[in-house]
């Protein structure tokens, strides 16, 4: 996807008595339809996403999660805005979702629970369409967590979501104790032919005085000769400070090579502002293990602001030689 098509915002009206579909950029968060008792929160990376998105219940507005997306905003307007349902389609972890490479756990929803008027609201039920979300004692506090802490009905999945010839299943598994039945929003997903698995990387970001860290990690075991991080972030927010690998050492920004464990060398380029490429390759491998810290980014908030949005852009990969990592 080019870097044109994550910042431009475009609102279609698909349906103009059933469905709002919106790009969300920044903190620019639309107020919902009041006809509308449903709400899909969904990263618009995920693989031919418009098959379960282009036939839908109706009353179900969608909100599309971008890198630039400010997801805090799109938590609170979402979980305090007056939809009974709120349905979160991404990759999974155990007790984890990741949008648009940020990833979400129990705290950053359940930190939302009051008004702007700091009053206690009801919550929307709440369902993860992601794999193994729900998997594990890990999972099972998330769920029952959120459940606790919102007051409102959680379900997610222990195993893997979509199509059944691959292993998946669209029946969340993992449940509150007070939900009786599930409603499935996707009246295509049955024709899904793909797995909601996992990214290559996820992220997770650090407060620090001033600003924020990225840190960029692979999300499972392999072993790879050949690296490259794409990370576009919203200038008016934030600027890039340094970007450090997994030893602590440096990298300059911009163009500036640097080596890495296992003979590789990294080198990075902020070509285009708010778009920074980091790329890494050895004539050796590197074994990478699951959760491995890769690089952290960081990050200088412009002045009178606290909140950053970004994450990773296409053109982001691990390989081997010259065959991509799945993962």
């Amino acid at each position: 996807m080019s870097t044109d098509a994550y910042i431009k915002s475009v609102v279609t009206m698909r349906d103009a008595f059933s469905t709002y579909r919106t790009s969300i950029v920044g903190g620019d968060v639309p107020s919902r339809f009041s006809h509308c008792a449903a709400l899909i929160i969904a990263d618009d990376n995920l693989a031919d996403i418009d098959i379960l998105l282009g036939k839908l219940v109706e009353g179900t507005d969608v909100w599309l999660i971008t890198p630039l997306s400010d997801l805090d905003s799109v938590l609170q307007s979402a979980l305090i805005g007056g939809y009974s349902q709120v349905h979160f389609l991404g990759h999974g972890a155990s007790g984890s979702i990741t949008l648009a490479g940020r990833v979400l756990e129990i705290y950053d929803f359940s930190r939302h629970l009051f008004d702007a008027d700091g009053d206690l609201v009801k919550h929307p039920s709440l369902y993860f369409w992601s794999c193994e979300t729900g998997k594990g004692a890990k999972g099972r506090r998330f769920v029952d967590g959120l459940s606790r802490a919102l007051g409102a009905s959680v379900a997610a999945f222990s195993g893997t979501v979509g199509d059944s010839k691959l292993g998946g299943s669209w029946r969340p598994d993992v449940v509150s104790v007070d939900i009786s039945s599930i409603p499935v929003p996707f009246l295509n997903a049955k024709e899904y032919p793909h797995l909601l698995v996992a990214d290559v990387f996820s992220l997770t970001t650090v407060q620090i005085a001033g600003g924020l860290e990225v840190q960029i990690r692979a999300t499972a075991a392999t072993t790879i000769n050949n690296i490259k991080i794409n990370f576009q972030y919203d200038t008016a927010l934030a600027s890039i400070v340094l970007a450090t690998l997994q030893s602590g050492t440096v990298i300059a920004v911009p163009d500036i090579g640097v080596a890495y464990y296992g003979g590789f060398i990294s080198v990075s380029n902020e070509s285009t502002l708010g778009y920074i490429e980091i790329g890494a390759v050895s004539t050796g491998f590197l074994d990478i293990t699951a959760g491995q810290l890769l690089y952290t980014l960081k990050f200088a908030y412009a002045n009178g602001v606290n909140a950053f949005s970004g994450g990773l852009a296409s053109g982001t990969y691990l390989k081997l030689d010259t065959t991509p990592v799945s993962l």
